[in-house]
């Protein structure tokens, strides 16, 4: 009994523009954060992967290049952890390649697609949800 409430909690009926009555399932909280977790472990992936090949890079740079180096894989961080929800969620899937392996997508209240502001608007607040607490425990550490 108490799973089919919570069950129906989670079930949201649309009428589209053409009269016709669809059910859609919000995601649960482990769902959305199994697809977090994908999407960081990936963007750590190619940050990493980008901070090697900077590094067999290195190698061969005199000390001045080197710390470009290290500035420009500072740079090509900050925009992988920025904008990478944002061009996922615009393009065609509406979803990251986290929410995609759990079989989510991105959608507005009325079960369409995000417009770009709502897009930007979302992934900037997650910058100050997520990113900047984790900074906190960092440099209190």
């Amino acid at each position: 009994m108490a799973e089919e409430m919570r069950q129906s909690k989670l079930i949201r009926r649309l009428i589209t523009p053409e009269g016709a009555a669809i059910r859609l399932k919000l995601a649960t909280a482990g769902e959305r954060a199994g697809a977090f977790l994908i999407d960081v472990a990936i963007q750590w992936v190619i940050v990493i992967a980008t901070l090697f090949g900077l590094s067999a890079l290195i190698g061969t740079l005199s000390p001045g290049s080197a710390n470009i180096a290290f500035a420009f894989w500072l740079v090509f961080f900050f925009f992988v952890r920025n904008f990478y929800y944002i061009f996922f969620e615009i393009g065609r899937k509406a979803a990251t390649p986290g929410k995609r392996a759990l079989g989510l997508r991105v959608a507005s209240r009325d079960g369409g697609r995000l417009t770009a502001n709502a897009v930007l608007a979302r992934n900037f607040t997650r910058e100050i949800e997520v990113g900047l607490p984790i900074q906190f425990l960092l440099m209190s550490g």
